[in-house]
């Protein structure tokens, strides 16, 4: 993605890189210098892994509900690296568990499900390809499950209801 939005915006990057910040303006020299054969090498790669998700996965599970970050997600000033050298590392810790499925250009949706004293704990709801609205079905579900801040004794789901407009079943959303 970011080596298409990198082509996308060459021209202009190069005419007038002040219009960019440091951190986005180091990604795009770094996505620009990956060479074509490379990109296209990683497009039929990816290919390959959609299809293996799609068989193994989600031929299994509806839908993925995973972490979307290891921990709370960091003040702006603690990432704001000025385009150093410890950009992409610093990105990398932070998108650990997004990139991939990102990677595989799968619709997915963060969201907050956990307010703790120093920011969010989020989730990520991830779903096959061309299933956007069960993957914004159940994000829906779990936001308003949140909102009402229901939690079902162990061991069952009383107490937990879908929200109006979202059919579940006993557990989950009817996707």
């Amino acid at each position: 993605a970011l080596s298409a939005a990198a082509a996308i915006h060459a021209d202009r990057l190069a005419q007038a890189p002040e219009l960019y910040g440091d951190q986005l303006r180091t990604r795009m020299a770094q996505a620009l210098a990956i060479p074509g054969s490379a990109y296209v090498r990683a497009l039929q790669i990816r290919k390959l892994a959609r299809r293996a998700m799609a068989d193994e996965v989600f031929g299994q599970v509806d839908l993925l509900v995973l972490p979307t970050m290891p921990d709370i997600p960091p003040q702006a000033g603690a990432v704001d690296l000025k385009g150093g050298p410890g950009v992409a590392k610093k990105i990398s810790a932070m998108v650990r568990y997004t990139r991939p499925l990102n990677l595989l250009g799968l619709p997915a949706l963060s969201l907050p499900v956990l307010q703790g004293p120093e920011g969010p704990l989020s989730v990520q709801v991830v779903g096959p390809e061309w299933h956007e609205d069960a993957v914004a079905d159940l994000a829906a579900w779990i936001e308003a499950a949140v909102a009402r801040d229901v939690a079902p004794p162990a061991g069952t789901e009383e107490g937990m209801r879908a929200p109006d407009g979202v059919a579940a079943s006993a557990d989950a959303p009817d996707i």
